[in-house]
């Protein structure tokens, strides 16, 4: 794909590639007799490893004449064309905990040493998303949290559905990149439906053993059953949305006033399927997108047809609740027709590539109760049966989920055990020396994936350039 040039409502020449986020080695490495690939390529330095922001607010700059504008209709409309432009504010609590992020996975042995010295990220962070008192476009800035803005584009726009989040383009100037999401009402879905949607993500852990064999296979196939068992991984703006909609429908007339303060929902957010750094199974966690599971599991064991997904089962334990979505093929719907389909489930469905879920307790461990808007702490604390979703696919013996090696290893992820160690460990390690191999093994292989990639990209310069006249 090569770039395209167009003439921005800025009057500005950008570049851009449509569908794609691409970042600065790829661009760099597109056999292209674009200017644009050319630059870059020969003009900019590699990046170092990207650090990952966890950002809560957007912001919208704009001029006096627009400032007056939207002062005085009380709304976001763009005056020429049809999209409302936002940018990311990060704050400085948010470079701290992507330079924790940073360190705990490329420098393993210093990150304890180095997180009680002075935070260095912010040294690096002097580029125009973390100039929150300097602007480009104009001197009047307007900051919402995200979940505040997609909640109000939801009412007012879609219906009262969820909105649809796609990767729309990368735009590139002299010495910028930028990445573009599109949000639009689920109606156009047909119009925009050319752009790959930003998907929930679902996670697979298991213990070293089957960490071993699923990379030497480069495939998921239990080899004790016909089922592969996936969970959902709910991060920290996914939790913030759900205490919004929560607010909304419950206590409407103290909603805004609550969504305000800092956040409530995550004190409660306690059972096991909240803790991102912890699994129950195993110190190896694999996690994909879940669209581009379900269309892996499409092409491999559905023949190109949609998989079904069926209300499998309710599966209680003593502090558990178990919700189970079944996917299988459309081949096996007489087998499996005296499952509910999905859309028959009260708690669960699915929806433009997500799992939603309506979730009735999600503590394990009742610290704080929530009483007519106010997050209280009882004197003593409550045990609570926690519910969860998991997936199961379906996979006989002669069917796999089939993934490269190399994007098992990018989705791969070092996780402590649980307090609740279910992983049958036969061996005398304790947790913590688990833990620690689990994390050497993972920082060696993403490592030797990055020389191996260097080595191929090596390899086909070369050959270009033996193929020169």
């Amino acid at each position: 794909v090569n770039f395209q040039r167009r003439w921005n409502l800025r009057r500005r020449k950008e570049c851009f590639i449509t569908g794609q986020h691409v970042s600065l080695q790829g661009l760099k490495e597109r056999k292209s007799r674009d200017k644009m690939a050319e630059y870059l390529l020969n003009e900019i330095p590699p990046y170092p490893t990207p650090a990952e922001f966890w950002v809560s607010e957007v912001a919208h700059v704009t001029e006096e004449s627009g400032f007056e504008g939207i002062l005085e209709s009380e709304q976001f409309s763009p005056i020429a064309g049809e999209l409302s432009w936002w940018g990311l504010k990060i704050n400085e609590d948010e470079i701290k905990e992507a330079q924790k992020r940073y360190m705990d996975t490329n420098f393993l042995n210093e990150a304890q040493e180095l997180d009680e010295q002075e935070p260095f990220l912010e040294k690096f962070t002097t580029s125009p998303p973390f100039q929150l008192e300097k602007s480009r476009y104009g001197n009047y800035r307007f900051t919402f949290p995200l979940t505040d803005l997609m909640e109000r584009y939801k009412k007012q726009n879609c219906g009262g559905e969820d909105p649809v989040l796609r990767v729309h383009e990368t735009i590139t100037y002299r010495q910028e990149i930028m990445y573009t999401v599109l949000i639009h009402s689920p109606e156009d879905n047909e119009r925009f439906g050319e752009y790959p949607l930003l998907e929930a993500k679902v996670a697979h852990a298991t213990e070293e053993t089957g960490f071993k064999g699923i990379l030497e296979s480069e495939e998921f196939n239990p080899p004790n059953s016909e089922f592969s068992w996936w969970d959902l991984k709910i991060n920290k703006d996914e939790i913030k949305t759900a205490e919004k909609n929560y607010m909304e429908r419950n206590i409407p007339s103290m909603a805004q006033e609550l969504c305000e303060e800092k956040s409530f929902l995550e004190k409660f957010t306690t059972s096991p399927l909240f803790k991102l750094e912890e699994s129950r199974y195993g110190n190896y966690r694999f996690t994909f997108p879940l669209t581009e599971l379900m269309e892996r599991y499409k092409k491999q064991n559905c023949g190109g047809e949609d998989p079904v997904l069926r209300v499998y089962g309710t599966m209680t334990y003593k502090q558990e609740i178990v919700y189970t979505v079944l996917i299988h093929s459309p081949e096996d719907n007489e087998r499996f027709g005296e499952y509910p389909l999905l859309e028959a489930s009260e708690w669960v469905r699915y929806q433009d590539g997500k799992i939603i879920w309506r979730a009735q307790a999600i503590c394990e461990t009742h610290w704080y109760q929530f009483i007519s808007g106010e997050v209280q702490k009882p004197n003593d604390y409550e045990f609570y049966v926690w519910d969860q979703v998991s997936l199961v696919f379906h996979l006989p013996n002669s069917k796999a989920l089939k993934i490269p090696r190399e994007q098992l290893i990018e989705a791969l992820k070092a996780c402590e055990i649980a307090n609740i160690d279910l992983s049958e460990y036969p061996g005398t390690k304790s947790k913590m020396q688990r833990y620690m191999e689990a994390k050497e093994e993972v920082s060696k292989l993403k490592i030797e994936l990055k020389y191996e990639e260097k080595e191929e990209k090596d390899e086909d310069q070369k050959d270009e350039d033996e193929a020169k006249p």
